[in-house]
C-alpha cells in the first residue's frame, strides 16, 4: 500500500498520494461506454473517474485572489467504446462560497474558464518521449512553458473556450521528441476529434481545500477539505452555499485511429492520460496533479507582481499519467484504501456542535461510529455532527473505517473531540487562539472602514492562549486578519494569510487554525446588562475592554481583586 505522507517514484513518474490526491483510485481505468459530445456530464458516471485532485488548491488561492479565469482542475473521467477513446475533466471555481461580488474577481463572466490553452497529455507507447517543445527550440503554442519528462507521444492543444482558435494534435517531429506546425501538427477537424463544455458538476461531493495558509496545506492529510456541495458541513464555515454554475465541465472524442490503436490495444496493454491547464505561458493546475504547479506561488508574475509567478515559471511534468483501460506494465500498484476526517484528533471545540466532514480514498465503502451508537455506513463522503448531547468537558470518539472490500486492507481510525466552555464576551468579537505563541496579538479589521491602520489593534487575554477583540461601533461587519504586530518585512506572521475572515456585529467567532466558526459566548458588553441576568454564581464580563469578575450580589471586581 502506497504511504499518504509523500509521493512514491514507479517506472511511468512519481504517483501523488498526499491530501486528496488520487491516480486511478478504486483501481478505476474508466469503462466502456458511448459517449455524446455535447459538453454534458450525462453520459458520465463517477465509476470512470481516473484521477482525483482538489478544490482551491490553485495559485490564486494563495496570491492573486482577485484575479478571473479560475483554472482549478478538479477530476479526469475516461470512457471508450469499439471506435473511440472518450475523456472528461471537471474543472471547479469553488472561490464563490467567500467571494462577496458576482460580477468581478475570481467569479466575474459566470466565473467561467477563459480563452486560455488547454492541454491534454497522452502516452501510447511508454519508449516514446515529447518535450513539449518545437523543433526550433520555440515552446509550442507560442510561449506554453510546460516541459515532460513523464513519457507522452501525444499532446492534444485546444481554447478553454470550445469553438476558439484551431485545435491540434501533436505527434513527435524528431528523435528528440520535439514537435512541429507541420506534418506533426494534427487539426481535430481533420481527424474527428471533438469536445464541448458545459457550466456543470459531475458527482455529489466537491472537496474544497479549506483556508489553506501555503500550498504545504495541499499534500497534508490534516488539512480540511469542506464540502461545499453539502450545507451541513458549509453552515458558519462559508459565506454562501456552492453554485455549480461556475464549474465547467469538458468532454472529448478521440478516434483510435488518431491514436493509431485498437480498442483491443486500450484495454490489454492501457495508455496514459493527464489534463493541463494553464494562462498561455505556464501551467495552474492539472490532474492528476504534479507538483510542479504549486512550486512558486509567491514569486511574482512577470507582468503583474500582485499575482502569481506560477503563471509565467517553467513547469516540468513528472507524476505518472493516470492510466486507461488497464494498468500499464511499471505503473503504480494499487493504493489501499485510507480514509480522512477534516478535523483531527484531540480537538476542543467551543460551539453547541461540531460538523466533520469525513472523505473515503481508494476505498469502495465506509462506516463511521459516533461513541457507542451504532455504525453508519456511507460512500465517497459523509458529515458526521457531533456534541449536541455533550456537557462541557465531555469528550466524544468518533471510528471511521474504510474498506475495498479486502478484509486484510481494511484501514480505520478513531479520533476524541471535546465540547469546550463558552467565552464571555458580547457580540462582534473575534477570538483567536494564539497557538504559535506570539509575544502580542493584533486584530485588523477592514470592511467599509478600518478599525485602525495596520497592524490594526491589540487584543485583550482571556484566558489561556485565548485573545479576543471587539468590533468598534459604527462597524456592522468586516474582515478580520490577525497578526503579531510587526509591519512588513522579517518576523511579520499574519492569518489567513489572503482575505480577512468575515465577522458581523452579531456574531462571537474563534480561529483556532482548525476552523474559522461561530461559538458559544455568556456575558453581555456593558454592566447594566450584565446586572440585568439573574445569576447564582460568579461570572465573567467584559466592560469596557477588559474583564471583570461579576458576584451574584453585584459587586464587580477587576481580575486582580480591585472593586470597580
Amino acid at each position: 500500500m502506497l504511504s499518504l505522507s509523500c509521493s512514491a517514484m514507479f517506472a511511468a513518474g512519481t504517483v501523488e498520494t498526499r491530501g486528496v490526491y488520487a491516480t486511478n483510485p478504486n483501481n478505476q481505468f474508466g469503462k466502456q461506454a458511448t459517449i455524446t459530445i455535447d459538453g454534458s456530464p450525462a453520459d458520465w458516471t463517477t465509476d470512470m473517474l481516473i484521477a482525483q485532485g482538489s478544490a482551491n488548491d490553485v495559485c490564486n488561492s494563495f496570491k492573486g485572489m482577485h484575479e478571473n479565469c479560475v483554472l482549478d482542475c478538479y477530476a479526469l473521467y475516461a470512457a471508450w467504446d469499439d471506435a473511440n477513446l472518450y475523456l472528461a475533466w471537471q474543472m471547479v471555481n469553488t472561490f464563490d462560497t467567500w467571494w462577496e461580488q458576482d460580477g468581478n474577481g475570481p467569479i466575474s463572466d459566470d466565473g467561467y474558464v477563459g480563452d486560455v490553452p488547454l492541454a491534454v497529455a497522452i502516452s501510447v507507447d511508454p519508449d516514446k518521449t515529447m518535450t513539449g517543445r518545437l523543433t526550433n527550440g520555440e515552446m509550442l503554442w507560442g510561449k506554453v512553458n510546460v516541459v515532460y519528462e513523464t513519457p507522452i507521444d501525444h499532446l492534444f492543444m485546444m481554447s478553454g473556450k470550445p469553438g476558439q482558435g484551431t485545435p491540434a494534435m501533436f505527434l513527435p517531429a524528431d528523435a528528440q521528441g520535439n514537435t512541429n506546425y507541420g506534418d506533426a501538427c494534427k487539426e481535430y477537424a481533420k481527424n474527428g476529434i471533438t469536445y464541448k463544455m458545459s457550466h456543470d458538476f459531475l458527482g455529489s461531493s466537491l472537496l474544497h481545500l479549506y483556508q489553506p495558509q501555503s500550498p504545504d496545506d495541499a499534500y497534508n492529510d490534516g488539512s480540511t477539505w469542506l464540502d461545499v456541495l453539502d450545507a451541513t458541513a458549509c453552515q458558519g464555515k462559508v459565506r454562501r452555499n456552492h453554485q455549480k454554475k461556475y464549474d465547467s465541465f469538458y468532454e472529448m472524442k478521440i478516434p483510435f485511429e488518431a491514436l493509431g490503436i485498437t480498442k483491443a490495444d486500450l484495454t490489454a496493454k492501457g495508455i496514459g492520460v493527464m489534463m493541463i491547464a494553464t494562462r498561455g505561458e505556464s501551467g495552474i493546475d492539472c490532474v492528476p496533479h504534479d507538483a510542479s504547479m504549486l512550486d512558486n506561488v509567491y514569486g511574482d508574475y512577470v507582468h503583474d507582481a500582485s499575482t502569481s509567478a506560477e503563471k509565467s515559471d517553467s513547469d516540468t511534468i513528472r507524476c505518472q499519467l493516470a492510466d486507461v483501460g488497464c494498468r500499464r506494465a511499471g505503473s503504480a500498484p494499487a493504493a489501499g484504501p485510507s480514509v480522512g476526517l477534516s478535523i483531527a484528533q484531540d480537538y476542543t471545540f467551543h460551539s453547541d456542535a461540531l460538523a466533520l466532514s469525513c472523505r473515503l480514498k481508494n476505498a469502495t465503502a465506509g462506516t463511521y461510529q459516533v461513541g457507542s451508537a451504532a455504525a453508519q455506513s456511507f460512500t465517497g463522503s459523509a458529515t458526521i455532527v457531533v456534541g449536541n448531547d455533550l456537557k462541557v468537558g465531555e469528550s466524544v470518539k468518533v471510528t471511521v473505517t474504510a474498506t475495498n472490500g479486502i478484509a486484510e486492507q481494511d484501514q480505520s481510525i478513531s479520533y476524541t473531540y471535546t465540547k469546550g466552555e463558552a467565552f464571555p464576551v458580547g457580540q462582534g468579537t473575534a477570538i483567536f487562539k494564539n497557538e504559535h505563541a506570539w509575544a502580542e496579538c493584533y486584530c485588523y479589521m477592514y470592511g467599509a472602514k478600518e478599525n485602525a491602520k495596520w497592524p490594526g489593534v491589540k487584543m485583550k487575554l482571556l484566558s489561556g492562549d485565548f485573545y479576543a477583540y471587539q468590533m468598534p461601533a459604527g462597524l456592522s461587519s468586516a474582515n478580520v486578519i490577525f497578526n503579531n504586530g510587526l509591519e512588513d518585512g522579517e518576523g511579520k506572521e499574519q492569518y489567513p494569510s489572503g482575505n480577512g475572515l468575515s465577522l458581523t456585529n452579531k456574531q462571537v467567532r474563534l480561529y483556532d487554525y482548525v476552523q474559522w466558526y461561530d461559538v458559544n459566548y455568556t456575558c453581555a458588553t456593558v454592566l447594566e446588562e450584565a446586572l440585568a441576568q439573574p445569576a447564582t454564581t460568579v461570572r465573567k464580563v467584559l466592560y469596557q475592554g477588559d474583564l471583570y469578575l461579576l458576584l451574584p450580589t453585584g459587586e464587580m471586581y477587576s481580575i486582580d481583586g480591585k472593586r470597580k
